[in-house]
């Protein structure tokens, strides 16, 4: 006891002789720590950028690993609709590899789409050659009718196959499309989407394509829609050969046989004709009756478009059968522009992520395979009960939260009951207060006032401006040593990379045990304060 009051005395003796040491120890300390953190913090900053750095490469490594396996899983799957169509004699897909690659690189349309375009035509019938010919003319479609290639290719397919065409019929298809679009206001794609509705009846009722062409554009423009003016024209039509008696005492009243002189009924199309040629000649009540009496309350009045301008319908066909050559001519025009460029680029990086990713499409499959099976293993596991415990006391958790969250909902409202809000009132009262002091007591309740304020501001962000100038401007010498430092790093040896990284870490490592030296003298400071406040208790005592 004796020497702890003599270690008492020496140290304090009722006065401070200590802490004086103790703030000098203290301040030593912190000049040291910041002087070695300000020392490295630039090799500090350096290591963190290449971390970051570093961490961007392999997030973006992932991504583009990612891409490449999707691009050639999406090409796999392609691939296989066109191998299990091709014919033994036409070989394998792979014979047509290169030559649908250089279909979507010329239009810009990618190989997934290309590949899958020559397998629905295949599968529609058509030879291999054809179909990739028929995959050219849908791809032209794609570019001036604003169609997909989906869309595109089963347009053809409807049209064609639906009238009996041969595939070279195609491009004709194309052609008229493109013209009447171009001339009247009527899109190729609703146009083409009612020639294909109506193709299948087309022979049937006498007419050819571009007739089919002729009577649905003038329809489309009113109405906007191909399967409505299909719709309409497939009533009328059939209508006009019907036996009934409402029909057929109709066109007699107008003098229009519905037989020829042998008996035999006449094509509608011949029929529809003459009703265009008398269709003008009629009052509107009388077209609106005869109307009615062959086409129905619900088609009449689509049937009337046709039938007041037939003339109309006769030019369309006329502009139809003449539009060799028109689809080409715009696409030359499309094919020209920087959209088409950046779809070929678009459709080249396509192709070069396929040839990546399949590269290691096999090791991937297993890959998916296996986590499949884990997860088939998993599911066994759960239903042989192997996580029942889990599972009970997990449900039991649960039903004791439901119970718990329940009570606590019941008894909220008497919780609430006498709480006091003052302070909390006030606080927000005091935030207020100091808001309104920011402003140095402007009344933003006037316009004078708002103004005032507003002009600050702006006038703060300008300052605000100007001195960030000067800061970039000062850093000009440090921006042109990094430089430097850039141009001579791309020179460096193996030896002195790996010197330079080296000293980059030790850096950090320095910098960060600097900023735990600047700890340690915060904690000499608080001893130091503590030894100052024992003194003084000791002097008061």
């Amino acid at each position: 006891m004796a020497d702890l009051e003599k270690t008492i005395k020496i140290i304090f003796g009722g006065e401070d002789n200590v802490s004086y040491l103790t703030k000098d120890i203290d301040k030593s300390l912190e000049g040291l720590a910041n002087s070695a953190e300000k020392a490295t913090q630039p090799l500090a900053n350096l290591a963190t950028g290449i971390l970051a750095v570093e961490a961007s490469i392999a997030a973006l490594g992932i991504a583009a690993l990612n891409y490449t396996h999707n691009e050639a899983v999406a090409m796999e799957s392609a691939s296989s609709d066109l191998q299990k169509v091709l014919s033994d004699s036409e070989g394998s897909v792979h014979d047509y590899k290169e030559e649908i690659k250089q279909l979507s690189l010329e239009f810009g349309v990618a190989g997934v789409s290309t590949t899958q375009a020559t397998a629905d035509f295949r599968q529609a019938g058509f030879s291999i050659d054809e179909s990739l010919g028929l995959v050219e003319t849908a791809l032209i479609g794609v570019k001036i009718a604003e169609l997909d290639s989906t869309e595109s290719s089963e347009l053809l397919i409807r049209n064609l196959r639906g009238i009996g065409a041969e595939a070279e019929d195609a491009a004709h298809y194309m052609d008229a499309w493109n013209e009447v679009s171009n001339n009247y206001a009527a899109t190729a794609k609703e146009v083409a989407i009612a020639t294909g509705a109506l193709s299948p009846i087309a022979k049937t009722a006498g007419l050819s394509f571009d007739e089919l062409v002729g009577l649905v554009t003038p329809l489309v423009e009113v109405y906007g829609s191909g399967a409505e003016a299909a719709n309409a024209l497939k009533v009328g039509l059939a209508n006009l050969i019907s036996p009934t008696e409402r029909v057929v005492s109709s066109l007699s009243e107008l003098g229009i046989a519905q037989r020829d002189a042998n008996g035999e009924l006449r094509l509608s199309s011949d029929i529809l004709e003459d009703l265009g040629n008398a269709w003008p000649t009629l009052t509107q009540s009388q077209q609106a009756n005869y109307g009615i009496l062959l086409f129905g309350k619900e088609q009449y009045a689509r049937m009337s478009v046709v039938l007041n301008d037939y003339n109309k319908v006769l030019e369309i066909t006329a502009v139809a059968e003449n539009a060799a050559g028109s689809a080409k001519e715009e696409l030359a025009i499309k094919l020209a522009t920087a959209q088409v460029a950046a779809d070929r680029f678009s459709v080249a990086m396509g192709y070069a992520a396929d040839s990546v990713g399949q590269q290691f499409l096999d090791s991937s499959t297993k890959g998916v395979d296996a986590m499949a099976n884990l997860a088939t293993a998993f599911s066994v596991l759960v239903d042989g009960g192997k996580l029942e415990p889990l599972l009970v006391y997990l449900n039991e958790l649960l039903d004791e939260l439901e119970i718990n969250l329940n009570t606590i909902a019941n008894n909220l409202p008497a919780a609430f009951e006498g709480i006091d809000y003052s302070g909390l009132i006030k606080s927000f009262k005091e935030i207020g207060l100091e808001f309104g002091g920011i402003f140095g007591g402007v009344d933003l309740t006037t316009a004078e006032g708002l103004h005032e304020v507003i002009q600050k501001l702006v006038d703060s962000m300008a300052t605000l401006n100007n001195v960030f100038a000067g800061v970039i401007s000062g850093f000009s010498p440090v921006i042109e040593a990094f430089k430097l430092i850039a141009g001579s790093a791309s020179d460096a040896d193996s030896n002195t990379a790996k010197f330079i990284g080296d000293l980059i870490g030790k850096g950090a490592a320095i910098n960060t045990f600097a900023g735990l030296l600047g700890g340690l003298t915060s904690a000499f400071g608080s001893l130091a304060d503590a030894v100052i406040l024992i003194a003084g208790a000791k002097r008061l005592g």
